[in-house]
């Protein structure tokens, strides 16, 4: 999937889009019941036809100490080896970011 800047860019690895797709729904409806920073991440990555720059929705959901650097990195690598799969880590960092940020959120409370 060449237009794909989330998971199903993972079948330019071999990944069975069949598996990716299965995924991906699970990770849409999940994301479904997360606030609304995490929903983005999860329906960005779980989206089989996105362009980088709507990674832009991502702004504000990430540290940008954080996020500008790893987009500026990411799309450089992705010019190096002329394909969008370094692009797809993008709403996975953020993804990943905001999982972590959740469960520290409900260890403290319960702290």
């Amino acid at each position: 999937m060449g237009f794909s800047a989330g998971i199903f860019s993972w079948s330019a690895f071999g990944f069975p889009l069949w598996l990716s797709g299965i995924i991906a729904v699970g990770i849409a409806v999940w994301g479904l019941f997360q606030d609304e920073m995490t929903s983005r991440a999860a329906q960005l990555f779980a989206f089989p036809a996105t362009i980088w720059y709507e990674d832009a929705l991502l702004a504000g959901s990430v540290p940008p100490l954080l996020l500008i650097p790893y987009s500026l990195l990411a799309f450089l690598a992705s010019n190096l080896v002329e394909n969008s799969v370094p692009l797809a880590t993008i709403p996975l960092v953020v993804f990943v970011y905001r999982l972590v940020e959740q469960r520290r959120k409900r260890l403290s409370v319960t702290a």
